[in-house]
């Protein structure tokens, strides 16, 4: 599906007749046949497929070099916060944190962040200017400091990376999710 809805056509619309796609060990990136199949339905563009080898995804993808641990550590954090008594996994209110956290890791203010994670694994020579994490910017606030959210009367427990509000988490994602707020306000 991937490579029929997106890969192929971003392709396209790029105009290019030749690529180079790099996939991990899955299962099913070792299917020659089914991607054969898939390759002879877009005969227009020539890719030429690499698998990487086992164990090396930790070593050579940013992601997993650098930002999964941020990001997995910023959610365990926030959910280890949270009264037991909300039902933090239903699928809508885990949805919702990880929408939350997803958009504040996409703030301006981490791109530096996420250019050391391929500095990180070797894939530029420039080291990124220091920055901040998210956990250090959106989790360490006074614990005093009210929800900015009018006549709400809760304790902020995260600032937003992108508008710097305090917010409590009802304002945060667990009642209303807040990902459209406007940029430093």
């Amino acid at each position: 599906i991937f490579l029929h809805q997106v890969f192929w056509p971003a392709l396209r619309d790029k105009g290019l007749t030749r690529a180079l796609l790099l996939v991990d060990g899955w299962s099913s990136n070792h299917d020659q046949d089914l991607f054969d199949e898939i390759q002879s339905q877009n005969m227009d563009i020539i890719v030429q497929r690499k698998i990487l080898p086992d164990g090396t995804t930790g070593m050579i993808q940013p992601e997993d070099v650098y930002f999964f641990r941020l990001y997995k550590h910023f959610v365990r954090t926030i959910t280890d916060k949270l009264d037991v008594t909300i039902e933090m996994w239903t699928r809508d209110k885990f949805m919702a944190l990880q929408s939350f956290a997803y958009y504040q890791f996409g703030a301006p203010r981490f791109s530096a962040m996420l250019q050391y994670a391929w500095f990180a694994c070797g894939y530029t020579d420039e080291r990124p200017p220091d920055f901040e994490t998210p956990m250090n910017f959106c989790l360490r606030i006074d614990s005093l400091q009210n929800c900015d959210i009018e006549d709400c009367d809760q304790f902020g427990d995260i600032r937003c990376a992108h508008c710097n509000s305090c917010l409590c988490f009802e304002h945060s994602f667990l009642g209303q999710l807040h990902i459209d707020c406007l940029e430093d306000k």
